[in-house]
């Protein structure tokens, strides 16, 4: 019996060494070539993350819709979880990592922490806008207000992150690409949120008091409509 054991690289990478010689391999007819064990394994926690994930984003957006009343405000902080995913794709690259299980743990992680940056500032946003200044000005006011929690939040975590990342041996092999994940995901999503969170928010606003505006006029249209026979029968 020959027994072995995986050192300085990950699972994923051994899979797609092991996929390559059994797709080179030429088995007797009959006879078939498959992966099992640890490889097996893993696939099937992927495939249950994905689902975990959906179930997330869909507790997430159900949750901010019930706080901030309205449908589409969920949508604008939503917006920042495909930059984070840039961002930890661009983290997993410069670091040469792979996304195996516990970084694929930390993108759900990732999601809770980035939407936090951009829930204050739709929120502070929503409190002066309600306060009566207009919408250009309260995404001002907003940004100025929020940016340094939202540093300090990032930056804590990031920090804290590290040591993690930089962790060497066997436990590092596993720890490192969950914390490069959080820590690349977060410093991209922070700075694009700053960006990105006012712009969308201003677009569906504005998309929002065009469609208001229309149904003022179909509503004004169909009052006239009412009223011209009445005033008719009136005048008669």
């Amino acid at each position: 019996m020959v027994s072995a054991d995986i050192e300085g690289r990950d699972l994923g990478a051994i899979n797609r060494d092991v996929q390559k010689v059994i797709s080179e391999f030429n088995a007797p007819t009959g006879y078939s070539i498959d992966v099992a064990g640890d490889i097996e394994q893993q696939q099937q926690l992927m495939m249950e993350m994905l689902f975990v994930l959906g179930i997330a984003l869909f507790l997430v957006y159900f949750v901010m819709a019930v706080q901030f009343n309205h449908l589409g405000h969920p949508l604008i902080v939503m917006s920042v979880i495909p930059m984070a995913v840039i961002g930890v794709i661009i983290g997993l690259f410069v670091t040469q990592m792979e996304l195996n299980l516990l970084s694929g743990m930390g993108i759900i992680m990732l999601i809770g922490i980035v939407l936090n940056n951009a829930i204050l500032l739709i929120d502070r946003t929503n409190q002066l806008r309600r306060a009566g200044m207009s919408m250009e000005a309260a995404l001002v006011e907003a940004g100025r207000n929020r940016i340094r929690p939202i540093f300090m939040t990032t930056l804590t975590t990031v920090g804290g992150m590290v040591p993690l990342a930089l962790a060497s041996g066997a436990s590092g092999n596993y720890q490192a690409p969950l914390a490069t994940v959080l820590i690349s995901g977060l410093l991209f999503a922070t700075f694009i949120t700053l960006l990105l969170i006012p712009s969308v928010y201003r677009l569906f606003t504005r998309n929002e008091k065009v469609i208001e505006a229309e149904k003022s006029r179909g509503r004004k249209r169909l009052v006239g409509r009412v009223v011209d026979p009445l005033t008719q029968l009136n005048s008669k």
